[in-house]
């Protein structure tokens, strides 16, 4: 049970340690049932088999059995967890939910270590080999774990307990041969071997090998995400039909936001990777990049944010569910703390969700519908403040923005501070800048998109013209050239209704700061009016 115990921050609730102690105690049972029996090693691996699809549905997946009896659907997802669930913990940001089908995972591991420990424990002779199973369960949890641990001394108890439990029946052993040694002295030297185990490793343990990593070694830490969203199209790229002139999305509902007020910043898209052709969301191979992962209700702290707490549910319209490039996307107001869905596709949208902590933005591996619904409890990021200071590290590359540094740098106008050469770069933008969406008649026809070719003819023009989406690319390309961490993000700011329609849609940009937040820099500070 303290081994199982290092499950702690991987689930929501403490029913996992319920399930495993069940699950602990069948196995128990069973060794102690083939062990009266005189049972053969294969007899003991069948009743393990026979007793896990038994009563595995009853405790674990009690939405999937029939009043606590094994159904053919029950059967198959306690198959299709015990192969692929593993995967499935390893790449869900913790917690996990304690009442999903996950719990089939510790529920496997206490029944294994329960047959497996017992059942050596009356058949082997040798004190250690039960011990063993222990040590290895106890590997095995940390392993599926967290970086971070639940609790430094659960190894140390494990440890403890084990080397009593070996010694005592040992012990016995040599009392059948008679040893003439006394109880008393076998405990005090018991005791004494565990006092210089335990100084030996804390004075040690700071100095082996891979301590100066100063990070904690686990299986999630190699294992790759399944999801990669660089696969689909970057929403930025269609930002033109949200236009007046284009007539397509302009007076269409999006979506509906309850419990924001007016002018609300919702984000629907958080890009913070350039490829010379578009901004899109970093993959999830990039350096320290969490990627996007499966998420349970609770997501965790938030330490990229410090604005206030929202707490709100957006209502999907048939136009958002109708956009190729945006549907995938999950619109909030900040960094999740919590996440659900409603609507008759609540549970299939939480399994299809996935989310990056990096930038906090939620995708789905299946699009959005009308009538979805998705419930956060949110922090929301704020305006970037008068005194604010840059740090982090770069999001993009050097050679990523090298096309754009002659004209960051003349735009900086070389002022001392990189923050306030971007304040330059944001103030020549607008003061010089020209709105259009290229396809007003009576003016010349400007392409969309905003690619290496596109940008670097907009800032060589004597009078940039665009629209959101070549500004807010130009302004994050040349901030980040100063050495301003910075992003794109496509989203929608509220009406006094809390819609969300075409004309409302945006794309700002955010920096980094030295506190470790991400602040939002609105369009309006590096774009001119939509009317000149």
């Amino acid at each position: 049970l303290l081994a199982l115990a290092g499950f702690a921050p991987s689930f929501d609730s403490l029913r996992f340690l319920a399930v495993g102690a069940a699950g602990l105690l069948l196995g128990v049972i069973i060794a102690h049932v083939a062990n009266v029996l005189r049972s053969p090693w294969f007899v003991l691996v069948l009743l393990t088999i026979v007793a896990f699809f038994l009563f595995g549905g009853v405790l674990t997946l009690t939405r999937e059995t029939l009043f606590g009896i094994p159904t053919p659907h029950s059967l198959k997802a306690l198959l299709d967890v015990t192969v692929a669930g593993w995967k499935e913990l390893l790449t869900t940001l913790p917690p996990v939910p304690g009442d999903g089908q996950l719990l089939v995972l510790p529920y496997l591991l206490g029944l294994l270590a329960g047959v497996l420990a017992f059942a050596l424990a009356r058949r082997v002779r040798r004190p250690f080999p039960p011990v063993m199973v222990m040590a290895l369960l106890l590997a095995t949890v940390i392993s599926l774990g967290t970086l971070q641990p639940a609790s430094s001394l659960l190894g140390l108890a494990v440890a403890i307990i084990g080397a009593l439990w070996a010694a005592v029946r040992h012990r016995r052993l040599l009392q059948v041969v008679g040893t003439g040694t006394s109880r008393r002295s076998q405990g005090m030297l018991t005791a004494g071997l565990i006092a210089v185990a335990v100084a030996g490793g804390y004075t040690l343990g700071g100095h082996l090998p891979g301590v100066d990593t100063g990070r904690r070694q686990v299986l999630r830490t190699y294992v790759e995400p399944p999801f990669d969203v660089t696969q689909f199209p970057s929403p930025l790229v269609g930002f033109r039909k949200y236009t007046r002139d284009v007539k397509l999305l302009w007076d269409q509902r999006l979506f509906t936001v309850a419990g924001a007020k007016a002018g609300q910043r919702v984000r629907i898209a958080v890009l913070d990777d350039y490829s010379g052709t578009v901004w899109g969301a970093s993959p999830p191979s990039t350096g320290d990049h969490s990627g996007f992962r499966r998420v349970g209700r609770t997501v965790g702290s938030v330490p990229q944010a410090d604005g206030e707490h929202a707490t709100v549910e957006i209502t999907i319209a048939p136009a958002y569910a109708g956009l190729a490039d945006a549907s995938l996307w999950v619109p909030g107001v900040g960094y999740a703390e919590e996440l659900t869905f409603a609507g008759p596709r609540a549970a299939e949208l939480a399994e299809a969700v996935r989310y990056d902590t990096t930038t906090g933005q939620a995708v789905l591996s299946r699009r959005l519908q009308a009538g979805d619904g998705v419930r956060s409890v949110d922090v929301t990021l704020r305006e970037v403040p008068k005194d604010f200071e840059p740090s982090g590290d770069l999001t993009l590359s050097a050679d990523a923005v090298a096309f754009v540094a002659a004209s960051a740098a003349r735009l900086g106008e070389k002022r001392p501070q990189a923050w306030e050469q971007v304040q330059a770069v944001a103030s020549a933008l607008r003061a010089r800048g020209a709105y259009s969406d290229g396809t007003k008649s009576g003016e010349r026809h400007y392409l969309p998109g905003h690619s290496v070719s596109r940008i670097g003819a907009f800032l060589k023009s004597d009078q940039p013209v665009g629209n959101d989406e070549q500004y807010a690319s130009a302004f994050a390309l040349m901030a980040t050239s100063l050495g301003v961490p910075s992003r794109v993000v496509l989203g929608g700011i509220t009406a006094e209704d809390g819609s969300v329609s075409g004309s409302g849609v945006r794309a700002w940009v955010e920096v980094h700061g030295a506190n470790g937040g991400w602040y939002t820099v609105p369009e309006t500070t590096f774009m001119p009016d939509r009317t000149k």
